[in-house]
């Protein structure tokens, strides 16, 4: 089931036809018109919001996935994936993994030996080949390694709505009560709270922010490498940051943190890319 029942749309040079179609008006590009979800093309790259037929919970996706996902049984959220590939092939095959069925397993230890000429794809030569392609396309021997297929693969899975970055109980807080997105994707690292309309990241560092060093994990001269090579990053992609800092995890009333923001704003425009307000202060 799907919670909107309209949806807002852009036309463009490749939409613009249908829609003047559709809905029997002159439109140009540029145009932003609301569209009922029953009049979307099934090819609609818009993102929906729909109701996971297992467990219940609301999820983002485009519009096409759902309408392919609904041709496979239930519509799911990424979490009940899972269940679903279960029952489609308890539905179809009988039984939870089609590589339980010896036909398959026959197939692919056929298909292996004409193909590498033993029973598993991946050898010691095939490992090999596949590192040094790697290292050729990126730059690197495993794929999340490189900052590109990181940055893509953040960007679809927000896109998609299937972003599962941890969020504190503040920075969720900061985004409802400032209007911003929560943990958007800017490369290969989120920010925790972005206001799109003013071009602005917001990030909150609480009690658990140097977490690993305190359990061992990173040492301090880390951590802080760390924490600089992601607010550059940041900055090198025109984003000023704003970064909270509570001690306590307890954030002050809303007027004030509107206040901080809105002082913030200003100093940026004089040129300022970087402010960190600490709590309490």
């Amino acid at each position: 089931m799907i919670l909107e029942e309209e949806v807002k749309m852009v036309i463009n040079q490749f939409n613009i036809e249908y829609y003047q179609k559709i809905l029997n008006t002159k439109l140009k590009c540029g145009d932003r018109i609301m569209v009922s979800i029953k009049d979307l093309p099934e090819t609609s790259g818009v993102v929906i919001t729909a109701i996971c037929e297992y467990c219940g919970q609301s999820f983002r996706q485009q519009y096409r996935r759902y309408v392919t996902a609904g041709l496979t049984g239930k519509h799911c959220c990424s979490k009940c994936r899972y269940q679903k590939i279960v029952d489609l092939s308890m539905e179809r095959y009988g039984t939870k993994c089609t590589l339980n069925l010896p036909e398959v397993h026959q197939k692919m230890v056929h298909n292996n030996l004409l193909k590498y000429g033993t029973t598993h794809s991946v050898t010691p030569e095939s490992y090999a080949k596949r590192g040094e392609t790697m290292k050729k396309r990126y730059g690197c021997e495993y794929s999340l390694q490189s900052p590109e297929i990181r940055a893509k693969a953040n960007q679809t899975m927000y896109e998609l709505g299937n972003c599962e970055v941890f969020s504190s109980k503040q920075q969720e807080y900061l985004c409802t009560l400032l209007n911003g997105i929560s943990n958007f994707p800017v490369g290969h690292y989120h920010i925790d709270c972005f206001l799109k309309e003013q071009n602005i990241g917001i990030e909150y560092s609480g009690r658990g922010h140097d977490l690993s060093v305190r359990l061992g994990d990173l040492t301090e001269k880390e951590f802080q490498a760390r924490e600089k090579a992601r607010h550059t990053y940041f900055l090198n992609h025109n984003i000023p940051i704003i970064e909270f800092v509570s001690h306590t995890d307890k954030l002050p009333p809303d007027d004030e943190i509107i206040r901080y923001v809105n002082e913030s704003i200003e100093k940026f425009s004089q040129g300022l890319k970087y402010i960190q307000i600490i709590f309490p202060n």
